[in-house]
């Protein structure tokens, strides 16, 4: 499942501008391009893509649009590394991590968990986040001598909340088309593979769906002619 574009890209530019400064990059970038002489080289940013890159409509696309804001807004460069497959993770990082001007890497997606630990743990000299990804958890399982891992940041949104807003609606939508004579006793979401950040959007779609159907028999006297939600992975 990916995320609707037109809704989040304006926290994707934020959240990789609020990365920048919590990662202890919003001094370098004062000094170098007000207080310093000519500064030799751009401060570098890199996002590597999860699968789909860039043209996806969907997180990828969000992320890349996050880091030309920062271009436009802080001055830095952002280099993009694309993911083709699961194998591109620790490679694209670790290409990411090996260039000097790099200040921080982004990963982007719930798939890098495991390869920005990795990579972090590789590089403790380097900053990392990840967009949607779980990897201090890992951290804490695995290596829990080294919890939490001070170079890297994991990055999550309350998607259930979203979610129970386009459930609500669509269940409404439905029970008015109903009214008109359609035949709609369903409203149907396919949430991708089963991972956690997409139970959250399938949780919240259901309550949402599950509130509607309350507040329309609650508002009009009647249950809506609408059995419900039905998903799928």
């Amino acid at each position: 499942m990916r995320r609707k574009i037109s809704a989040i890209t304006k926290t994707a530019a934020i959240v990789i501008a609020i990365i920048i400064i919590v990662a202890g990059v919003g001094g370098f970038l004062y000094w170098w391009t007000s207080l310093g002489p000519a500064a030799p080289r751009k401060i570098k940013i890199a996002v590597v893509s999860d699968i789909g890159g860039r043209g996806d409509l969907s997180f990828n696309d969000m992320a890349f649009k996050g880091g030309e804001e920062a271009e436009k807004d802080f001055g830095v460069e952002m280099i993009e590394l694309i993911s083709k497959t699961e194998a591109d993770y620790v490679p694209n990082l670790e290409t990411a991590a090996k260039d000097p001007d790099v200040k921080l890497i982004v990963g982007v997606g719930f798939l890098l968990s495991d390869a920005l630990v990795k990579v972090a743990m590789k590089y403790p000299d380097k900053n990392f986040a990840g967009i949607d990804t779980y990897s201090q958890s890992i951290v804490k399982d695995k290596y829990p001598d080294k919890y939490p891992l001070p170079n890297l940041m994991d990055i999550t949104f309350e998607e259930h909340k979203g979610s129970a807003l386009v459930g609500a609606i669509g269940c409404l939508l439905a029970a008015y088309y109903n009214e008109k004579g359609g035949n709609y006793p369903y409203i149907g979401g396919v949430f991708g593979i089963e991972i956690p950040v997409l139970w959250k959007f399938e949780i919240g779609y259901k309550w949402g769906c599950d509130w509607a159907l309350k507040w329309y028999e609650k508002k009009f006297g009647h249950k809506a002619p609408i059995i419900g939600e039905d998903s799928r992975y």
